[in-house]
């Protein structure tokens, strides 16, 4: 059974993940880890819970500072969209209504959960200076400051690249029907109705091919293209090999590929049926 994150409004409470608003599964979407910025943030654990508490007004605001930062920028303005949408959804209720991210079953099920408490508290550390890179035009340090927001567990499903997210996502696609809809997906997680995860994949213009006149566009990816993609039957097996024996850095992780970093070189696994012939081109 997949772990998930909750989004809870109230008058629910923190912890009754049956009335929660939008669910995201394995991750917290990239819209609520800007939400959860707010230096009124809180994180609060327990024994049998961990959550995320702030208010709609407080959330907000981090979510209007992260739409004015990028937006002068073509590529964000397309990417990001989502951010928008679900500022919108979200400003539909009262600023002083509580809010929570429930995130008990992540840490509950992960194995390092001690550490990835420590690296959870710093998100409006993170965020911050990540809105101040992009604010001052710094697109190459935005996206490596989202990376390190990406550890250990909100999604950053862009890479200042679209070609390149296409690519990412192709793989990443499970029970959603485009690349636009997966990317919507990591970014606002599924609401109740589908509604927001619908208007939210409209919103993207992930394809569009140039930039909107009077726009700059983005320097190179943050770390360099991946020139090189390695399929095996054994996934587990190999992330093994690679991190462990061989000392790669994981950049990003799902359930059938990972990206990885070797002394500066960045490369894609992916899993493939031992049955599946594979052809380079």
């Amino acid at each position: 059974m997949l772990s998930r994150s909750y989004l809870i409004l109230a008058p629910a409470g923190p912890t009754d993940v049956g009335s929660s608003e939008i669910t995201q599964r394995q991750t917290i979407p990239l819209a609520w880890a800007f939400a959860l910025a707010s230096p009124s943030t809180r994180l609060i654990t327990g024994k049998d819970y961990a959550y995320f508490s702030t208010t709609v007004g407080d959330a907000l605001k981090m979510l209007d500072w992260g739409l004015a930062a990028w937006n002068y920028n073509s590529y964000f303005r397309d990417t990001l969209a989502p951010i928008g949408v679900f500022r919108s959804w979200l400003a539909n209720y009262p600023s002083e209504t509580a809010m929570y991210v429930n995130i008990s079953e992540l840490i509950r099920r992960s194995p390092t959960p001690e550490a990835d408490i420590e690296e959870l508290k710093k998100i409006g550390e993170k965020v911050e200076v990540a809105l101040g890179e992009i604010e001052q035009k710094h697109f190459r340090v935005f996206l490596q400051e989202l990376r390190k927001l990406s550890y250990p567990l909100v999604t950053v499903p862009i890479t200042g690249d679209r070609e390149v997210d296409i690519e990412i996502l192709t793989f990443e696609i499970r029970d959603t029907s485009s690349v636009e809809a997966e990317m919507a997906l990591q970014m606002v997680g599924v609401d109740r109705d589908g509604s927001l995860l619908e208007r939210a994949t409209q919103a993207i213009q992930l394809r569009k091919g140039g930039l909107a006149e009077g726009t700059q566009a983005p320097e190179q990816p943050a770390e360099p293209h991946r020139a090189l993609t390695l399929f095996t039957s054994g996934l587990d097996e190999a992330k093994t090999l690679l991190v462990e024996q061989l000392g790669c850095r994981i950049l990003r992780e799902s359930m059938n590929h990972l990206v990885l970093n070797a002394h500066g070189t960045e490369f894609m696994l992916v899993k493939i049926d031992a049955h599946v012939p594979v052809h380079n081109e």
